[in-house]
């Protein structure tokens, strides 16, 4: 390539570069929201509902309304590889062990599914138990155990070590729609369709308190911060609750921006920043101590974002998107967010 023509800087653009192991690779430019940045965007065709970086930072892997599970070269946005189309519905979240070897999945088919990444294939038959359609899976810190959370009102812990997997029962009021292990892996912190927050002590399983309640309506997604003190919420009515994760109280006001449901909520790997997307096809970012927003808001996904991950470094952001794309933000694009991430 010798020479590469911008259209207005006003406008939203797409290059291709056309060299064959660029071919979903695109640099994106808009002035207006301050973002000039090389990103890659990679077109799945079908609506995207979940995306998680694997530990290592090289690959990303993201679930498809097609039932299938796709991971890509972190740098280039290629597909390595597809997943076995075991599941029998639309793979609802997925997650990466801690030591990257595994891939949990969670699906509306009922059931949960774990991958070995370097043969492809399952490591066991699909774990059965629940009753309806599971919304949220998450590996404890250790590596040793799943959780998974489901419409039947139940969050199963399944012990990887034991034979044949059994999945310990936690019983709910109402749909699981989020989870989150504790970083230290003694409690399970889960969220549900009628605004409930329920946190588990995971050897007694036995919760440690009663059930917290906002006035925001369904929790669509947990994240804990590094330090396990603060737990974060994406509600129905566009907010995020910071919680305090030892007393139970809410952390200074909501933070407010987006103008539809939070979709997906995460802390930066220092706890200094959270990211967020939502139904209003945008992400956020935000002070983790002060709550006030960080740069500008990105803006270019169609549909909504179900999604987003860090990337081990916290230079980079991955999104999943109705839209039917994976996108992946280098975070220090805008001048504006990098004197702020400083």
């Amino acid at each position: 390539i010798s020479a590469l023509c911008w259209l207005p800087e006003e406008c939203l653009t797409y290059a291709n570069l056309g060299l064959s192991k660029w071919k979903h690779r695109h640099l994106i430019s808009n002035r207006q929201l301050g973002w000039d940045t090389v990103v890659w965007d990679r077109p799945i065709g079908k609506p995207l509902w979940s995306i998680a970086y694997s530990p290592d930072g090289r690959s990303i892997a993201c679930s498809a309304e097609d039932n299938q599970i796709y991971i890509l070269d972190a740098h280039t946005g290629e597909i390595e590889r597809k997943l076995p189309r075991d599941h029998r519905n639309i793979v609802y979240s997925l997650a990466y062990s801690p030591d990257g070897q595994f891939i949990v999945s969670g699906s509306w088919d009922k059931t949960v599914a774990i991958w070995d990444t370097k043969s492809n294939h399952a490591v066991c038959a699909r774990l059965e138990g629940h009753s309806d359609e599971v919304n949220c899976v998450a590996y404890s810190p250790d590596g040793r155990f799943v959780a998974s959370g489901s419409d039947d009102r139940t969050v199963r812990i399944w012990d990887l070590q034991t034979k044949p997997l059994v999945g310990r029962i936690l019983r709910h009021t109402s749909e699981v729609w989020a989870l989150a292990y504790s970083p230290d892996g003694r409690y399970i912190t889960s969220g549900c369709k009628d605004g409930l927050m329920y946190t588990w002590n995971t050897t007694s399983h036995l919760e440690t308190r009663v059930p917290l309640e906002g006035d925001q309506g369904a929790i669509y997604t947990i994240a804990y911060s590094p330090d396990g003190g603060s737990i974060a919420c994406g509600y129905n009515d566009y907010t995020i609750l910071i919680w305090n994760a030892h007393t139970g109280e809410t952390v200074g006001q909501p933070l407010r921006g987006h103008t539809a449901s939070v979709r997906s909520v995460k802390y930066s790997f220092d706890g200094r920043f959270i990211l967020s997307s939502s139904n209003d096809a945008t992400i956020r970012m935000w002070d983790a101590a002060t709550g006030a927003p960080i740069g500008e808001v990105l803006e270019g996904h169609s549909n909504s974002v179900k999604s987003v991950a860090y990337s081990p470094d916290g230079l980079f952001i991955a999104s999943a998107s109705k839209d039917g794309t994976a996108r992946v933000w280098d975070v220090r694009s805008s001048s504006k967010t990098n004197d702020q991430l400083q």
